[in-house]
Order: C-alpha cells, then structure tokens, then sequence
C-alpha cells in the first residue's frame, strides 16, 4: 500500500487525471455490464421457451417457413425490447413432418419437457384426439396459428386462431351458391380424411339449398399424385359439365393441380381454402411453371394461372389495419418478401401468449408449470375487444377465434377481397335481420345470419405535405382519393377523423362506367390534424396523414378495402417506398417520414343520435375505416436510429460516474489544472448524462405516460439543454475569469459581481428556452425588458461605470495599495482600492476617495516603483568662505556613502552638483549649490532630502568649515570665482 501511495505521488498531474479517466472508463463498462446482465438483457438463465411444431421438411416446408418467419419476427423484437418480463423468449421449431406420427412424436417429446410454456402449431396435421391427450395431460398450451380440421374441440389446452377448414368449407360453399350463383361444381380431394370431410361438408352444404355437386375427384395419397393429378385435369377437361372447381387439396398439391389443369386448357373457375392463399400454394406455381413452362401462350406466369381464383382467407391485408400493416412492412424488411395469413397468425400466435403471460400476477415467482395453467386460464377468459370493453370471450367453448372468413380472389397474383364479403350478425346486434334477409341483403351461412356487405377498392394517393405547424398541430395535405366499386350507391359520402376545416369531396375530377364496375376518382387539398390515432408515436415524431370512414352506412353495409393494385403495393413496395418515391414530403422543409401505412380498421364513431344506431335493437355503430398514416420527424441527426436503446442506459452510466468524479476532483484546492481538467469533464459528462437519460425517460413517458404529462417532460428535456450549457458557462466564468483575477489583483471579487456575471449567462439561456422551446417571439419580451434595462442602467449608471473602472484599474495595475500616486491635484499613498473608489491618504492626513471612474480618466502619476528613479533637485546654500572645489569634495564624499542614490558605479556620474551663485539671504551673502541625483521612490526621495542635510553638516563640522558666513564674506564673495561650477 505505501509503495502504492508513492508511485502516485510520482505521477505527473497529466498521467493522474488519464489515470482518472481510466478508471471512469472501467467502472462504466463493468456498471454496464451489471445493467446488462440484470436489468437490461433478458434474464437467460431463466428464458421461457416456445416451442414451434411445424413441417419443416417434406412437401410442405413452405408453410413452416411462413410459420417459422412470423413467430421469430416477434420473438426477436420482444428480446430486443427487454424480453418476456425481463426474461429471454426462446423459439424451439421442432419437425412434424406435416404427418400425424410426427406431430405425436413432437408432443411428447415437448411433454416430457417441463420447461417449455407452450406450443405453436400442428395446426397443418389434424389434431387426433390421442394428440389432444397427450397436451392435455401434460397441460401444455397449444396456439393454432392455422386451423383445426373440426369446428368441436374437446381439447382443454388447444386453441385455434383461424376458423376450422370445416367452418371455411361451409362458408365457401354458401358464398359460392348463393353470392357467385355457381350452381355447378365438381371437387378435387385427397385421400385424407381430411380430404374427406371436406368434400363431404361442402356437399352437404350444397344439399341444402337442393343443389348437388357434380364430380369428385380423389386423389390416392398411396400412390403417384402428380400422375393421378395429371390425369384428373384430364378428364375435367375432357367433361363439359364439371362446372367450378373447389379444390380441397393442401397448398403443394393444389399448386399442381392448377398448373397441370391449365396446361391442358381447363378454363373452370376455381374455388379453394385459406391454403390457396399461402405462400406455399404461390411458391409453388412459380416454381412448377419455371421449371416447366406451359404451351398455351394464355397460360405464362402464376398470375394467368390462378387469375380469378375465389378462396377463403382468415386475413386479408388489404383490410387490415396499422398494427398488420406494421408487421407486414418489418416483415418485408427481415425476410425479404411479402408475407402470406400464416405468416401473420404465426407472429400474433407468439404476441398472444406474450401479452397474456405478462398479465399474470406474480408471474416470477411462478415456475413454469404453473405458469401454463395461468395462460390457459387467461386464453379461456380473454375477451374478444378489450378495447370495447365486451364481455365475449375471443375463444367460443370449442377454443375456436371468434373471427370472421374473408373472401378473396386473385387478381394476377395479387390477393384482394372479393366485392361482397360476409359479416356475422353478432348477438345484440341488429334484430331485425329476417326483414334484411327478405330484401336480400342477408344470407343464412354455417346455421347464422350473415350479412352481405359491399366492398370498396379505395385508394389515397399523397402527393404533397407541407405546412406542418406545430403550434396548432395541423399538416396540409394534397392529395387523390379514388373508389373502385360495384352497385348504385355513394361511396364518397365520407366522414373525416381529422379535418381541421371543413372539407367536401364535390364533384369527381374523373368518373368511369366498366361493365358493372364505377370508378371515381377525386382530389382533396387541405389542413388535416396530426396524431389522430389512439396511440401517440415516440417523442420527436408526429403522426400525419388522414382517417375516414362512410357517413351513413356501418360495416354490416360497407367496407372499405385498400386498392394495393390501384397504389401499385402488391410487389412487396410498402406505402413508405411510395411516398419517397414520389417525393410527397419535400426535403427542404426540415422532415423527413421516419414510416408509413396504410390500412383498414373497425372503429367505433359517434353518429349524433342516429335512431338506427340508437337503442337496444339497433345496428353497432362500428364503420369500416381507411387510415394512411405518415410518422414525420426533423430532418436532423437522431442518434435513437443508429444506437441501440441499451447503449444509452451506459452512456447515463457513463455521465454519472464523470459527473461524480469531476466533484470528488473539486474537493480540494489542487489549483488551475484541475479546476479546468474537472470543468472538461463536467463538459463531457452531463451532456451525455443528458442525452441519455432524456431519451429514455421521453420514450416511457410516451408510451407510458399521458400525453400532458410527456409534453411537460420534453419541455423540462429541451429547456435543460440551455440551463445545463449556462450553467457550464457560469462555472467557467467562476474558475477562468474570476478566480484569476483575484489571484492577479490580490482582492476578492465582490459577490455582485459573480452574480450579475452569472445572472446574464442565465438571462440568455431563459431567452432561449423562451423563443426555442415555448415557440415565443422574443419582440414584445425584449422590448419590455429593454426599458426596464434602461430604466435601471440610468439609475445606476455611476455605480456602474465605477465598477467597471475598477475591473480596468485592476486589469492594468497604474498602482497598488502603497504607492505614493498623484491623481490630478491630490497627491498622497493609496490607502485602498475597492471596485467603486480608490482611497488616497494625503500628506496632510485626511484621506480622499475618488470614483473609479474618475481615477480612470485622470491623469495618474505613480510617485513609487519608477524602473529609472525619480528625479531629485536639492537647493542649499553655504558661507562664501568655503571654495567651490572643497564643497565639491564633500558632496562627493557624502554621494559615495548614500545609499539612496540610485546610477553609483557606472559610466556616467550619478549626481551633478551646479553653484548657482551668490545671493543675499535673509540679509546674508550666502554661495548657493544646485544637487540633482535620481532615488528609487518617493519614500527615498522623502529620506534622501533629511539624510542628505545631517551628512553635509556633519562633514563640515568634521573639516572644520564655518557653518555661517563670516563678516567679511561678501568682499570674498565679489572677488571669488563665483560662477565656477563643478559637474561630477
């Protein structure tokens, strides 16, 4: 330890403080590193493991690739942000094989595990009742992104997310007979008894409008399918009474189905399950028609095969809204493509059990065991909206979604919703639905009255933003909205959310009739408010764009879809791409779109008493609502894009520890090195600590916190970037100017004017947080405080030019306390000098204070520290007796000796001595003498006239020379050589 101490008393003040900063340095990385481990970082020694059973192999792979890039998407992001309740989420993707000996070897496999929470998947293998067993003993949760073969579940711990391919056969069956009116049609089915109960269900359902179907075709899963469908096409070309085609094929096999049908000409209208809506099913075409290309020129790319083709699908993005249109986009980002309903189940599969076991109290305490009875639990009472406060769960007593089938058909290949979609008439809604059934605008579908609603292709084309004010939190926008539709009725009769002024859409700027189909196409221009929706985005950003829906007609009559075609978005471009593309935001504004959808939403809307809204039988005031949505934010550097949100918890750690060190550093006087070196610190360290700890706390309250409440804390985050610099400045006036000057002067700065220093740094950094922060014009306060600046600078004018005579006086130092000065008639020794007066204590005693301000502009003579001497005449006068060359010999004598005498020793005389002449004195003939010799200072000069007069007597005592002059001496004086004159 005392070597320790020596070696640091031998560094050199530069090697100590990179010493200082070394050990800030470490102890930042090893704080972090703790942060990291214990907060930061998900907790991996404890991580929840999800386990995805899928086929990952075989034939149908495609889909558990969908599968496996919608649930990694969500685990990845949620390990990113923290984890699962500061726990590491953990995907497991186990192989199925897409058969129901693979997913029983999975399940047990995964029941025997106790430390995995739940499952995702065997949605694609048909759930046998000895696979509901084995999970349901184990009380393992199982997540069915796709769907179970049956609609009645016995399972206690499986749930589905998308309708059961039962429930979708009869749902496409009674869409295909009574809403495409396709009396005629034949069915392709595998040997499965999946296969089977499909074709038998949809024949059924066809059974009991009186219709039958035609042909089934069945495909032996024992043999060679791709020969058997070969031949099967064949024949239904062959045949000219087949009708439409319902493909109950899984997605690889459909896929050639098509292909190998269209190849031999078969025109039939095709009709399928969510399958033909997978990546899968397209993947596949691709491939089969690259590989093999067909010989009808009508028949070239995957878009002339499946054109037209009608299926069911538990999704359909055209009608989804910004949180689907924001997993679509990072999708896109991550994997490189568009993503496909599985997909998309697979992502909200995993968000579901995240969100349900973070709502469980006490969750750490709990293992995992209990853990998966919680969820279940949860799962079995999680309502369908909580945002509507329902009482209906989101699962029916079969674990089944209670969600909807969309209709979709392939344009090219580019799925979009069908024109008439059907919407269940949920309980408690409209009662009057047997008088909406005669007039036709009801169908009896699966055992429910559904309604038939009509779709709107919808487009919104941006073309410009601009004036985005702040102040009033409004952005105009410019714009093209069209609707593409079939019927007779008014689909621009619209409401917007968020007009800032009154805006009609008038007449259209183009309208055109195609067979049954009305385009119409309008353009709007005007001041729109921004952050309309329900969530404010992050700090720093501002959510422009607009949000409408029909005036009149509820989603039960009207939906609107977004034209992906018509924005030219069905390539995997994202509505973002669009925008910068056509440069709708001009860069020379300051912003730039940090994101970007748009998307279509059910949403609640006030109809102001509306009687058919109003009422226990009445309709739900729910309407079909497009928003496009635009995050803007300054164009200018924004560190939260290119570090990681971790980095700045150590950057704050980082600041802290300079911040405390840099005081430790001040606790003793160690002199300027260290007051500047701990300054430079605080320089580094309390941005940082602001930047860092400012961005973290403005990104919770965001999303945390309310509005208000945010806006006050990025009030105080803005304002404390002028009052953190100010107070920077205030310090380093204090350690740069201030303690200098009085370690220069000698005098303590009075506290007046360390204040009135400070005071004007903070004075500048209140008119900046005025005009910068608040958005004020600073004409009105400057000119109010300009007059009350003049009124007190001309009350205290002198004292104040005083004070500043005094800084100059001590800058430039024309005396000290001592010194003999003359100010223009007052002559004496400075008494003191204070920053208004200099004190002058007179020869005569009384002390005379002058103002700074006068001593300044006077003309000062400093009678003290003269680097050549003061000049000094002695006039004396002697008996005329004495000759000349003897009075010379005694003041030389007397010079020699003095030591107040300045220039002895030199090459030129150090006094002159001059005879002036004879002159009568007080009646007396008297030699006068002339002595000029130069002193160090006035105190010398007041010593050199007494010590002089007592050395000249002294030696003329001592040579015996009369002090008087004798009678006679006149005669002497006339007849001596007076004007003699000696000059040493």
């Amino acid at each position: 330890m005392v070597n320790l101490r020596e070696k640091f008393k031998e560094l050199t003040r530069q090697q100590l403080f990179l010493l200082i900063i070394s050990v800030i340095v470490v102890l930042s990385v090893i704080f972090s590193l703790i942060a990291r481990t214990v907060v930061l970082q998900p907790d991996a020694d404890r991580p929840y493991r999800i386990v995805l059973a899928a086929p990952l192999s075989g034939e149908s792979q495609l889909v558990g690739d969908s599968l496996l890039g919608g649930a990694r998407l969500f685990v990845d992001q949620i390990n990113q942000t923290g984890g699962l309740a500061g726990h590491l989420l953990q995907l497991e993707a186990l192989d199925d094989k897409g058969t129901v000996e693979g997913a029983l070897e999975v399940a047990k496999k995964v029941s025997s595990d106790e430390g995995v929470l739940a499952v995702l998947g065997h949605g694609f293998t048909p759930v046998s009742d000895e696979l509901s067993a084995v999970y349901d003993q184990a009380g393992v949760p199982v997540i069915n992104p796709l769907s179970s073969l049956f609609t009645k579940n016995s399972s206690k711990t499986l749930f589905n997310l998308t309708p059961s391919s039962e429930t979708q056969t009869q749902f496409l069956a009674n869409y295909a007979l009574n809403v495409l009116g396709k009396k005629v049609v034949s069915i392709v089915r595998d040997s499965s008894d999946k296969g089977a109960t499909l074709s038998k269900t949809f024949s059924d359902t066809y059974e009991k409008f009186k219709t039958k179907t035609n042909y089934e075709w069945v495909v032996d899963l024992s043999g060679d399918s791709d020969q058997q469908l070969a031949e099967i096409a064949a024949e239904i070309k062959a045949k000219v009474d087949t009708g439409t085609v319902f493909i109950a094929l899984e997605p690889v096999k459909a896929a050639k189905f098509v292909k190998e049908l269209r190849d031999v000409g078969g025109r039939n209208a095709l009709i399928g399950l969510s399958g033909l809506a997978t990546h899968a099913f397209r993947t596949t075409l691709n491939d089969l028609i690259f590989e093999k290309p067909g010989d009808s020129p009508s028949y070239r790319t995957a878009g002339d095969y499946i054109d037209s083709v009608v299926l069911t699908s538990p999704l359909m993005f055209d009608t989804a809204g910004e949180h689907v249109q924001n997993f679509k986009n990072n999708f896109i980002d991550a994997e490189n493509r568009s993503p496909d309903w599985v997909a998309a189940h697979a992502f909200e599969a995993v968000e579901l059990v995240a969100s349900e076991v973070k709502s469980v109290e006490g969750l750490n305490s709990l293992s995992v065991k209990e853990l998966r009875a919680a969820l279940i639990e949860k799962l079995n009472t999680k309502p369908l909206n909580a945002a509507k406060s329902t009482s209906d769960p989101m699962f029916d007593v079969y674990h089944q979604a209670r969600r909807a089938n969309y209709i979709g058909n392939y344009s090219g290949t580019t799925l979009v919703s069908a024109l008439t979609q059907l919407q269940p008439i949920l309980e408690g809604g409209n009662k009057n639905y047997i008088a909406e059934f005669r007039e036709g605008r009801v169908l009896f579908v699966n055992d429910r009255f559904m309604y038939k609603t009509n779709v709107i292709y919808t487009g919104l084309q941006i073309d410009e933003i601009s004036d985005i004010n702040l102040d009033d939190g409004t952005v105009m926008l410019d714009f093209g909205m069209w609707f593409r539709f079939r019927g007779n009725f008014d689909p621009q009769d619209i409401v917007f959310k968020n007009n800032a002024e009154d805006i009609s859409l008038g007449e259209p700027v183009f309208n055109e009739q195609q067979g049954d189909m009305t385009y119409r196409l309008y353009r709007v221009k005007g001041k729109f408010f921004m952050n309309f929706g329900e969530k404010s985005p992050p700090y720093g950003q501002y959510q422009a764009g607009v949000s409408f829906s029909h005036e009149l007609l509820n989603k039960d009559n009207l939906q609107y879809v977004v034209d992906f075609l018509g924005l030219g978005l069905s390539s995997g471009k994202t509505f973002e791409t669009s925008l910068n593309e056509t440069r709708a935001l001009n860069p020379n504004l300051g912003w730039q779109i940090d994101r970007a959808w748009i998307g279509q939403d059910i949403k609640t809307r006030s109809v102001l008493g509306n009687p058919k809204y109003v009422g226990h039988a009445s309709s739900s005031p729910d309407f079909s609502t497009i928003e496009a949505g635009i995050i803007l934010e300054k164009s200018k550097f924004n560190l939260k894009k290119f570090v990681d949100p971790d980095y700045f918890v150590y950057l704050a750690i980082f600041g802290i520890l300079g911040g405390v060190f840099a005081v430790g550093m001040d606790r003793k006087e160690r002199g300027g090195f260290w007051n500047f070196h701990s300054w430079i610190l605080r320089v580094i360290s309390w941005p940082l600590l602001l930047l860092a700890a400012g961005s973290l706390i403005l990104d919770f309250s965001a999303q945390n916190l309310s509005v208000y409440t945010t806006e006050m804390v990025a009030l105080t985050y803005s304002a404390l970037w002028w009052f953190i610099p100010a107070r920077l400045l205030v310090i380093a006036l204090e350690r740069f100017v201030w303690i200098p000057l009085e370690s220069h002067t000698g005098r303590k700065i009075p506290n007046v004017i360390r204040g009135f220093g400070a005071t004007v740094i903070y004075i500048f950094a209140v008119l900046g947080i005025t005009a910068f922060v608040f958005g004020q014009q600073l004409t009105s306060l400057l000119a109010t405080s300009g007059v009350l600046a003049m009124i007190i600078g001309l009350a205290i004018q002198a004292n104040i030019a005083n004070v500043f005579s005094g800084i100059v006086l001590n800058l430039e130092r024309p005396f000290q306390v001592g010194d003999f000065i003359k100010v223009d008639n007052v002559f004496g020794r400075v008494a003191d000098i204070t920053w208004r007066t200099v004190r002058i204590e007179s020869l005569d005693g009384p002390v005379v204070s002058l103002t700074n301000g006068k001593v300044s502009e006077a003309k000062i003579e400093n009678h003290n520290d003269v680097p050549r001497g003061l000049r000094m005449e002695l006039a004396f006068h002697l008996s005329p007796d004495i000759e000349p060359t003897r009075v010379e010999e005694v003041v030389n004598e007397i010079i020699e000796d003095a030591d107040y005498v300045l220039g002895k020793g030199g090459s030129k005389p150090a006094h002159q001595l001059i005879f002036t002449g004879i002159e009568n004195v007080n009646g007396n003939w008297v030699a006068s003498y002339m002595l000029i010799f130069k002193v160090k200072n006035f105190l010398a000069k007041i010593q050199a006239r007494g010590d002089f007069w007592q050395s000249l007597r002294n030696h003329l005592v001592a040579h015996e020379m009369p002090l008087k002059p004798s009678e006679n001496s006149i005669l002497k004086a006339i007849t001596s050589d007076a004007s003699s004159t000696s000059e040493v």
